[in-house]
């Protein structure tokens, strides 16, 4: 009883600290206490600090829309359950170190005419573009990039001089290394497409020169990164 109302003292301050986003009006709605009921339920079941703190922000998101009935709270409140956290964790370093790549990618082609005079809005561009933009590929080149064995970053993490041939136990170790994670961000992908945050697209030539299945975020992964700016 004294852990939930440990929790339940959380939830009251987190309450008292958004004033604005649980205004009375807002709060005393039939719709609003269904939704804020399913988030006080998974909030005291939930141990993991970075999932508290993704269901604050969808409950906030939820009180500042205006139609509730489209807000996908359920949804985005199952994906984040039922999401692992050592995909929660690839997603927020996606998140963080990916996405702005592609952002700064898609805002580049925004700035072109045709777009800044389309009937369509800037926003509505953003979206479509970021849906049908490679999620695996900016992936596969940090995996080189940090993880592949004929780099000489990796080369000198294992003490390697720039030119210096590899002995055959560090090259071993560090061949180990890169498809230990390769094989820990292939369960995170898999996971993902499975809770609808990625979807699987049709790939001719990859990153690198190969075949291969590509990946993309969906319409719900993007809604689904919005709630996790600022989770470390």
């Amino acid at each position: 009883m004294a852990y939930n109302q440990e929790e339940l003292n959380e939830i009251t301050k987190f309450i008292k600290d958004h004033p604005e986003e649980f205004r009375e009006e807002i709060v005393q709605s039939k719709e609003f206490r269904k939704g804020f009921l399913l988030f006080t339920e998974q909030y005291l079941k939930q141990r993991i600090e970075e999932k508290k703190k993704i269901l604050k922000r969808i409950i906030l998101g939820y009180t500042l829309v205006g139609n509730k009935t489209d807000y996908e709270l359920e949804r985005l409140n199952d994906c984040l359950v039922r999401m692992t956290v050592p995909t929660l964790k690839f997603l927020i370093f996606m998140k963080k170190e990916i996405i702005p790549a592609l952002e700064n990618e898609i805002n580049k082609e925004l700035a072109q005419k045709q777009y800044q005079e389309s009937d369509r809005s800037i926003e509505w561009w953003f979206n479509d573009m970021m849906i049908n933009k490679s999620i695996w590929e900016p992936i596969e080149k940090w995996l080189n990039s940090t993880y592949s064995h004929s780099t000489d970053r990796v080369k000198e993490e294992y003490g390697l001089k720039k030119g210096q041939e590899w002995t055959y136990d560090s090259r071993s170790r560090a061949q180990t290394r890169e498809r230990d994670k390769r094989n820990e961000v292939n369960e995170s992908i898999f996971e993902l497409v499975t809770l609808g945050v990625l979807r699987t697209k049709s790939a001719g030539a990859t990153w690198g020169g190969g075949g291969g299945t590509d990946y993309a975020l969906t319409t719900f992964g993007l809604k689904f990164l919005k709630q996790i700016d600022d989770v470390s």
